[in-house]
């Protein structure tokens, strides 16, 4: 009875986690689909690429949150990765320059003028 408990505890505190995660998610809409970025803080924006393409943000959560206390930081999932999606995956659906078109779309929905 008290594993059962414990059990429903961990379970519904993990969710909680979960749910806040989800919501710190915002969306912008691509020609094949959408990313999802989060920001933290105020201040000059300050965009952190993920270390590769099929990795999501989530790794760079501590560090978008350390940076907030000086900037807006933003973290984003790359296509396909993360809360973001696209229709179809293959080899031209993901590239460099839909890297960057993508990384624009994040600047206009923030309504960010330049990247720094």
């Amino acid at each position: 009875m008290k594993l059962n408990f414990l059990l429903l505890v961990i379970l519904k505190l993990s969710m909680a986690n979960i749910m806040v995660t989800a919501q710190e998610y915002r969306f912008v809409e691509i020609q094949d689909g959408q990313l999802g970025f989060r920001t933290y803080g105020s201040g000059d924006p300050l965009l952190i690429i993920n270390g590769s393409p099929g990795n999501g943000s989530d790794d760079n959560i501590f560090l978008a949150k350390k940076l907030s206390k000086h900037f807006q930081t933003i973290i984003f999932d790359y296509r396909g990765t993360g809360a973001s999606y696209i229709n179809k995956i293959d080899s031209n659906s993901i590239t460099f320059e839909k890297m960057v078109t993508d990384i624009e779309k994040v600047r206009i929905g923030l309504g960010v003028k330049k990247w720094n």
